[in-house]
């Protein structure tokens, strides 16, 4: 069974958004879901090396860039050695939603991008775009050309959490379900952006993988 954690990052750069006449400066938060012990794996999933560095460090790269937070998800002591604030689940369900939920309500900031770390390909620009998509949205979601959603690499804004305290609650850990009662915006990602890749949100699941 795959456990999820959470990573909030220190700050670096702000993100400008134009309103009107003025600019109104906003920062972000980075989240990674560390993944915990793994049975396909026989141990954490972001301490398991892939290409000569420790998956996790892919995802704290990525963020470092340009989050002025990070916060790590964390049940187990396993990512203590990182320089970021550890998080545990504040309830007690299985799967991302908890791990979200709990590092948004320790997050200082309204805008929180999620990162899990087991998806090495991912890219800064992709958040990049996420990013000028934001508009209005409680939540931004990319996802594939005729492919599917890809709620652990998302914009989630604070305001939210409310609404994933009453799925939890409701014990409905179903994230794709909460977008049809909030505002919602799925974003393509497809050939003509300079940072697509066919193996961009490839997640490493099994040994073969490596």
């Amino acid at each position: 069974m795959i456990r999820y954690f959470t990573v909030i990052f220190t700050p670096r750069l702000c993100i400008n958004e134009k309103i009107s006449n003025f600019t109104l400066v906003k920062k972000v938060t980075g989240i990674i879901l560390a993944g915990g012990y793994s049975s396909r794996m026989g141990k954490d999933k972001g301490l398991i090396k892939y290409q000569g560095k420790h998956l996790i460090n892919y995802s704290v790269k990525v963020f470092r860039q340009f989050c002025d937070e990070i916060i790590i998800s964390s049940n187990s002591k396993n990512y203590d050695f990182l320089p970021y604030k550890i998080v545990k689940d504040k309830v007690p369900t299985q799967g991302p939603l908890a791990g979200i939920y709990s590092c948004m309500l320790e997050s200082s900031n309204d805008i929180n991008l999620i990162l899990p770390c087991d998806t090495p390909n991912v890219k800064k620009e992709l958040f990049d775009y996420i990013l000028q998509n934001v508009q209005n949205y409680e939540t931004v979601v990319p996802y594939e050309t005729e492919g599917k959603l890809e709620p652990l690499c998302a914009y989630y804004n604070k305001s939210l959490l409310p609404v994933f305290k009453k799925f939890i609650d409701d014990k409905n850990y179903r994230i794709p379900d909460i977008y049809k009662i909030v505002k919602f915006k799925a974003l393509e990602i497809n050939k003509q952006l300079s940072f697509y890749s066919e193996t961009l949100f490839k997640n490493i699941n099994y040994p073969e993988d490596l």
